[in-house]
């Protein structure tokens, strides 16, 4: 990974930008201070000129939301499959992610999960996570919808 942007923190701390995209705060030795990454992510999310998503419309919160989160979101890890599937519901197909942890072969049984994310069923979608759903299937070597 490239250094794109140090900022001083102060107390010899520094605010690391990964790649122009990710906040690691650091300690003097260069290890990871993980008490500082919530703090500098409501500093980030106070300091915003977007507005809340409460108070834009439900289109516009979706837009704000898919935006803002990909400057936080890693690299998705690989996986065996990824396959796309539609489900029936009332207003039409769903569309569901169905994904195999690596290292599972095509036709092995694998335990089951069914994630759903906490968007309220208004942000949020298939791509914003998509790296959890990754994540799930491999840590937890299972199926992932």
């Amino acid at each position: 990974m490239s250094l794109a942007n140090l900022r001083t923190l102060g107390a010899n701390r520094t605010l690391v930008l990964i790649n122009g995209r990710r906040i690691v705060p650091t300690q003097p030795d260069g290890t990871v201070d993980l008490n500082m990454i919530p703090s500098a992510l409501i500093e980030r999310a106070a300091a915003s000129p977007l507005p809340p998503y409460y108070e834009v419309p439900a289109p516009v919160a979706r837009r704000l939301y898919r935006d803002t989160r990909a400057v936080l979101t890693p690299d998705p890890p690989a996986v065996a499959s990824v396959q796309l599937l539609l489900a029936p519901g009332k207003a039409g197909p769903v569309p569901v992610r169905a994904y195999r942890p690596m290292g599972a072969a095509k036709d092995e049984v694998l335990p089951a999960l069914v994630y759903f994310h906490g968007g309220g069923w208004v942000i949020g979608d298939l791509d914003t996570h998509d790296v959890v759903c990754r994540t799930l299937a491999n840590g937890a070597r299972c199926a992932v919808f």
